[in-house]
């Protein structure tokens, strides 16, 4: 009777294990054989020291959502509202520094420094814009330099505002100092908000230069590959 080799039945795995892919990169590197109890230890005291830095790709993929998400609110707002050029700018802006975030977020998990040297600057330049913009809008209320359906618009809110109570004058320094807050707290978001992410990330960067320089490269690698 003829008898089936039980090795044909067994199914084949799509991709090695992750301890077999690990033998197989550390062998490569000339490391074969299990992992003594000093490499182990590397290992655990490596993972330990990379977790803040791998924080920083928790907090880019939090920022890309929140840029996306507002943007893409900002630029429906400023097409199909009032249409603002300027806002429009700020809207594609903030969708475009979104997706920049969530691509180098993704690159911290393979360590790549440069990554955080993108992010750096996306929020550098991403502050800058609502600082321009924000100043560019309050001088804008300071000059009267509004188009005719916005000049129009507050005419209205006045003229309705001031058959409740209150003269036009009242209202009129009333919807200006709205203006303000709302255009100065462009302003801080973009010196405030930008500037600490720059820096948290400036931050993150030297944690990883430094982990580099002071881990194994075998475990570097493992790391990269995903394998441990």
């Amino acid at each position: 009777m003829k008898t089936m080799d039980p090795s044909s039945t067994a199914p084949t795995p799509s991709e090695p294990p992750r301890n077999e892919r690990a033998a197989a990169l550390l062998a490569g590197g000339g490391t074969a054989g299990p992992l003594s109890q000093g490499q182990i230890a590397q290992i655990v005291a490596a993972k330990r020291e990379l977790v803040p830095i791998l924080k920083g790709q928790k907090v880019a993929q939090r920022t890309a959502g929140g840029l996306i998400s507002a943007g893409i609110l900002t630029a429906i707002l400023a097409f199909f509202g009032t249409f603002s050029i300027t806002a429009l700018v700020m809207g594609l802006w903030m969708i475009a520094a979104g997706f920049i975030e969530h691509w180098q977020g993704q690159k911290i998990h393979h360590l790549k420094p440069e990554a955080f040297t993108i992010l750096i600057r996306n929020q550098l330049l991403l502050g800058a814009m609502f600082v321009i913009l924000g100043l560019w809008w309050m001088l804008e209320v300071r000059l009267g330099w509004m188009s005719a359906t916005e000049k129009k618009e507050i005419h209205s809110v006045i003229t309705a505002m001031s058959t409740v109570g209150g003269g036009a004058g009242e209202v009129r320094s009333l919807i200006t100092s709205i203006e303000y807050i709302a255009y100065g707290s462009i302003v801080v978001l973009g010196l405030c908000g930008q500037g600490w992410l720059s820096f948290y990330y400036w931050q993150r960067r030297n944690l990883l230069n430094k982990y580099l320089a002071g881990t194994p490269g075998w475990i570097i690698s493992l790391q990269r590959h995903d394998t441990i």
